[in-house]
C-alpha cells in the first residue's frame, strides 16, 4: 500500500470533498443548459486542475512550516534568514 502524504486523511479535507461535489454539480448544470459531454468534461478538467494546484500548494506550505519548526527545535539559537530586497 502506498503512503500518500498529500491527503493523509480525507476527513480533514472536507472543503476538498465539498469542492468535488461543486464540480459535479457544475457539470450537471452545464449539460442541463445544453453543453455537450465534451464541453462539460473540459470544464471539469479545468476545475480539477485548479483543485489539484490548491491541494499541492497547501501541502507544500505545510511541509515548509513543518521543516522550519523542526529546524528551530533542533537548533533554537538559529535565526531565520530572509532574502534581502
Amino acid at each position: 500500500m502506498m503512503n500518500c502524504q498529500i491527503l493523509p486523511n480525507i476527513k480533514y479535507h472536507w472543503t476538498r470533498v465539498l469542492r468535488l461535489h461543486q464540480i459535479a454539480d457544475m457539470m450537471d448544470q452545464a449539460i442541463a443548459e445544453g453543453a455537450t459531454a465534451d464541453e462539460a468534461e473540459a470544464l471539469a478538467i479545468e476545475q480539477l486542475r485548479e483543485l489539484g494546484s490548491d491541494v499541492l500548494t497547501d501541502w507544500a506550505q505545510q511541509k515548509q512550516e513543518d521543516s522550519l519548526q523542526k529546524a528551530q527545535k533542533e537548533n533554537p539559537s538559529a535565526i531565520g534568514h530572509i532574502k534581502k530586497k
